[in-house]
């Protein structure tokens, strides 16, 4: 009787039936839940950001090579759809911001307008193998939420920002242009991982100071300049470094000790330069996949990708001290000396394979 009354008395502190309690409560959660769903879908379905439609829009006109395929037109009688760069061929949204342009490989031709500054969401930028040419607007290095930059293989040129700001850069792609003066440096890249500057006219010093603000860096590419002076030292603070490409350059000196405490690195391309000293032993070990001599380029690069792709490279390894001295195709040594060979390496000898 007690349990019946105190029952009762608990049901009388709700002023409806229980029942349409819980449907009244159901009620509010689908209410929520459908809610929420219109919030994502009118978000998926979000125009493109005038702003960022401007941005494309000067990008555009800035071309000699005129509209891009899959583009929408920019003039009074436009529709809708197609002034929506969300919906266009190489061009990615979130919440309508452009985060994605992909645009390797589609024949562009002309200036790099100022106004991609301006998609300042932007995350992945691929301008590779075109026709581009001229400087690029320093306003692109700034890009504080860019991840993936890649414009090799064009015709860019002039000189590039000392010290480059991209906090959120992954993978930094400038190879196969004419760019001249200092390579640049990334002193604010923490995520780094892949630096390419590969095939152009960069001259002076190698600056390694890279490996203390960016220590997941594990590919830098500097092959094909005009650097010169002795080879630096610091590359022994890049831990994380699996390729070193500094060949055809003018390069001098002998290959400094902290190089030699890469427990990581696979592949040191040194080849076409004027490296002297000798190696002996210190290239055992993890070291066994060093170039010295004519072979495939470091970081070779695809039209089909904004990544660079690395080549299956043969190594030796040697158990006695070897004179080197790589300079213009020609690594002065005698075979007899190279006490393990392994996968037919393809080494050559005094410009003779």
């Amino acid at each position: 009787m007690k349990n019946r009354l105190k029952l009762k008395s608990n049901l009388s502190l709700f002023p409806w039936p229980l029942p349409m309690m819980v449907g009244i409560r159901f009620l509010w959660v689908f209410v929520g839940l459908l809610t929420l769903a219109f919030r994502v879908s009118d978000s998926q379905n979000l125009g493109c950001n005038p702003a960022d439609l401007n941005a494309l829009d000067g990008f555009l006109k800035g071309l000699d090579s005129g509209a891009i395929v899959g583009w929408g037109s920019f003039n009074g009688s436009s529709s809708s759809s197609s002034s929506d760069c969300c919906n266009w061929l190489g061009v990615s949204c979130e919440l309508g911001r452009v985060v994605r342009l992909d645009l390797g490989n589609k024949s562009l031709k002309g200036p790099v307008s100022d106004s991609l500054s301006g998609l300042d969401r932007l995350r992945f930028l691929n301008l590779s193998f075109n026709s581009l040419h001229g400087s690029v607007p320093s306003k692109l290095f700034r890009l504080s939420n860019l991840e993936i930059l890649d414009l090799s293989f064009n015709g860019l040129s002039g000189g590039l920002p000392a010290h480059i700001q991209l906090p959120s850069i992954n993978i930094f792609d400038i190879s196969g242009n004419g760019f001249n003066g200092s390579h640049p440096i990334l002193s604010e890249s923490p995520n780094l991982t892949t630096y390419n500057a590969s095939f152009n006219v960069f001259y002076g010093g190698i600056n390694t100071s890279m490996c203390n603000t960016s220590p997941r860096i594990q590919s830098m590419g500097l092959s094909m300049n005009m650097l010169s002076g002795e080879f630096p030292s610091g590359f022994g603070n890049c831990s994380s470094l699996h390729h070193l490409c500094v060949d055809s350059n003018n390069l001098s000196g002998e290959l400094p000790d902290d190089l030699f405490t890469l427990t990581s690195l696979k592949q040191l391309f040194i080849q076409d330069n004027n490296i002297t000293g000798i190696l002996g032993d210190r290239i055992v070990g993890p070291f066994a996949q060093w170039v010295l001599g004519d072979s495939p380029r470091c970081l070779q690069k695809s039209s089909e990708t904004a990544i660079p792709l690395l080549s299956v490279q043969p190594f030796f390894r040697s158990s006695a001290p070897i004179t080197v001295n790589v300079a213009f195709h020609s690594i002065p040594l005698i075979e007899e000396q190279f006490a393990e060979w392994t996968d037919q390496p393809q080494l050559h000898f005094d410009g003779r394979s």
